[in-house]
């Protein structure tokens, strides 16, 4: 896990279709998630790029690395021009760069965590119909083993998961939680990574109900009813009444998270 693509400067490499057209961009672009707002379950597919596009968003991650100069468009060498006559190339990371335009490190990786959340992080796995690259406003998850990756995705939508963003995270400011790569490592999750323990249409299922649910609501504190259920009373044993005690400890240290930044609690 890394931390997401640090540009030097968002407004000139995170571009919208606008600027894509004008500058003939399209070779040089990937599909970007620049801000949280950008992505609103936990999947991010192409129905939700196209979003974004007509929305104007900035969804296009201008990655220039892979090409040499003599392979440039006489669009992007203008865009390029345009740059250093705006002055967008003065931020410091733009200055230490052998080639100010060529941003560093741009990867596609198989699931996102947000960096700053409020009620709850949320963890979102990319699509290979997207394809998608993200801002260091997220931190980029690679797994070791990619059959693995809906399943750590519902199994982190329960109360045990949240219960440990809470401990290993930090306060922001305003009540916001915090959560750096190497605190997200630490964050334990049920294991129910045998399909003898939950088949895989069962979770394909589940991660559908998960990801409908988080694009219609803010909280997820009734979406851990249906996820403790199914994964840790009826799929890991776990009786109702240690479940219960689980969320009431994770709204427990929300509540006291939210309280200190000014914010309401919430009741169970």
């Amino acid at each position: 896990m890394e931390v997401g693509i640090t540009t030097g400067n968002n407004d000139y490499f995170c571009v919208n279709s606008e600027t894509v057209q004008k500058y003939n961009l399209q070779k040089y672009c990937k599909p970007l998630i620049a801000r949280s707002v950008n992505i609103k379950g936990i999947q991010f597919t192409e129905d939700d790029w196209r979003t974004n596009i007509e929305a104007g968003a900035r969804t296009y991650l201008l990655d220039l690395t892979p090409f040499n100069k003599d392979e440039f468009t006489k669009g992007v060498k203008e865009y390029i021009l345009f740059g250093e006559k705006s002055e967008q190339n003065t931020t410091y990371k733009c200055k230490i760069r052998d080639e100010w335009y060529k941003i560093p490190s741009v990867w596609i990786p198989d699931a996102f965590f947000l960096r700053r959340n409020y009620l709850y992080p949320k963890f979102m796995l990319n699509t290979e119909e997207v394809n998608a690259v993200s801002t260091d406003t997220m931190h980029r998850v690679r797994f070791l083993n990619s059959k693995n990756k809906k399943r750590m995705v519902a199994a982190y939508y329960t109360s045990v998961a949240m219960i440990f963003s809470e401990l290993e995270g930090r306060s922001y400011g305003g009540g916001v939680l915090e959560i750096l790569p190497g605190e997200v490592g630490r964050i334990l999750l049920p294991n129910i990574f045998d399909d003898g323990i939950m088949p895989d249409d069962e979770i394909d299922d589940l991660l559908l109900t998960i990801d409908q649910y988080i694009r219609n609501h803010d909280d997820v504190v009734e979406l851990l009813e249906i996820t403790d259920r199914k994964i840790l009373i009826d799929r890991l044993g776990v009786t109702e009444d240690e479940v219960l005690k689980f969320r009431s400890a994770w709204i427990s240290l929300r509540n006291r998270r939210l309280v200190r930044g000014g914010r309401q609690a919430t009741d169970l």
